[in-house]
C-alpha cells in the first residue's frame, strides 16, 4: 500500500512537473510570439519612415536640378542681355524699340528666375530627416502653387 501512495505521489509530482514545463513552454512560445510581432512592427515602421525620407530626398535632388536648370538659363539670358545691350547702341526706330523690349522680357525671365532660385534655397536649407524639416518643404511647396515634377517639365528637364 506504501509503495502505491508512493507510486501515486510520484506520479502526481510528475503530472505537476511536466504541467509545469508545458506552462513554460506555452510562455516561451507567447513571449517569441511577442517578440516577432514587434519584430515585424518595428521592421514596417522602419520601412514607412525609410519611404519619407526617400521621397523628401528625391525631392531634394529635383530641387537641385531645377536650380541648376535656372542657373544656367539666368546666365544665358543675362548673357543674351549683355548681346543686346552692344547691338542697341547702333539701333535705329522700330529696331531699337524691339531690342528694348527683348531686354526687358529677358530681364523680367532672369527676374523670375532669381525669385525662383531663392524658393529652392530655402528647401535646401530644410533637414529631410526631421518632421520639421520635412514639414517646412512641404509648406514650402505648397505655396508655389505647383509641384517639383510640374516645375521641371515647364522647365524641359527630362524625368
Amino acid at each position: 500500500m506504501l509503495g502505491l501512495l508512493l507510486l501515486g505521489m510520484a506520479a502526481f509530482w510528475g503530472l505537476l512537473w511536466g504541467v509545469e514545463i508545458l506552462l513554460q513552454r506555452a510562455d516561451e512560445r507567447a513571449i517569441w510570439k511577442a517578440l516577432g510581432e514587434s519584430t515585424q512592427e518595428t521592421t514596417a515602421r522602419y520601412l514607412r519612415e525609410q519611404e519619407i525620407l526617400d521621397k523628401y530626398r528625391k525631392q531634394k535632388e529635383l530641387a537641385g536640378i531645377i536650380f541648376n536648370k535656372a542657373s544656367d538659363d539666368r546666365f544665358e539670358a543675362l548673357d543674351a542681355i549683355a548681346k543686346l545691350d552692344k547691338m542697341l547702341g547702333s539701333a535705329e526706330g522700330e529696331e531699337y524699340i524691339l531690342l528694348t523690349q527683348k531686354i526687358e522680357g529677358l530681364e523680367k525671365f532672369a527676374k523670375t528666375l532669381e525669385s525662383g532660385m531663392e524658393v529652392i534655397k530655402e528647401i535646401f536649407l530644410c533637414d529631410e530627416d526631421t518632421p520639421e524639416g520635412r514639414d517646412k518643404i512641404d509648406y514650402i511647396l505648397s505655396t508655389c502653387g505647383t509641384t517639383l515634377e510640374e516645375l521641371a517639365q515647364s522647365m524641359g528637364i527630362d524625368l
